[in-house]
């Protein structure tokens, strides 16, 4: 019986939604206004899915064992440490994230930055996207949009399945919907 307990938690943890921005949102302004950053909302689920790196944390901060050096989820501008929530969901800031003390132990974390900010968000909007769709959106993956996906796939310690599926749509091989540019 406590076992189903402790299931039923984990499940009802992961059926939550994270909501990626590429930066720091002005809170004081709707988040459809235009000079707010793109975001991606996603759930913990799909996250869980496809890369090793969100299901480590995802896990751990369900079961209360985060460190502090791994909370990605919120902005260290703030003098709060607090988990800062977008309605009942937490946020992820991809700049954030990226510089984070937890990300630069990552594999994969040098090649990352070495990438502008903008081309570091369209990895990440592109592989979030296609986690929730299967697709990429509205065009073709070009060669160095390819390039960066995989930079960040090696990064985010995607699933073998995962980066098999997105190896085929870069390649061609199934029919596929877009690419940001």
């Amino acid at each position: 019986m406590e076992e189903r307990k402790l299931l039923e938690r984990r499940l009802a943890h992961m059926t939550g939604t994270i909501l990626f921005m590429a930066s720091q949102e002005n809170p004081q302004l709707p988040l459809n206004h235009p000079s707010q950053p793109s975001f991606i909302p996603i759930q913990k689920a799909a996250l869980h899915r496809i890369s090793l790196m969100f299901s480590e944390l995802i896990e751990k901060n369900q079961d209360g064992l985060i460190d502090d050096e791994e909370i990605v989820v919120y902005d260290p501008t703030l003098a709060s440490s607090t988990h800062k929530k977008f309605v009942q969901d937490q946020i992820i800031y991809v700049d954030g994230l990226i510089n984070s003390f937890y990300s630069q132990g990552q594999d994969g974390h040098d090649d990352l930055v070495a990438l502008s900010d903008d081309r570091i968000w369209k990895a990440f909007e592109s592989i979030l996207k296609f986690a929730k769709w299967g697709n990429f959106g509205e065009n073709s993956v070009t060669t160095s949009r390819q390039r960066d996906l995989h930079t960040l796939c090696f990064y985010l310690d995607v699933s073998d399945d995962f980066k098999a599926d997105l190896d085929r749509v870069c390649m061609g091989e199934r029919d596929f919907e877009t690419d940001m540019d």
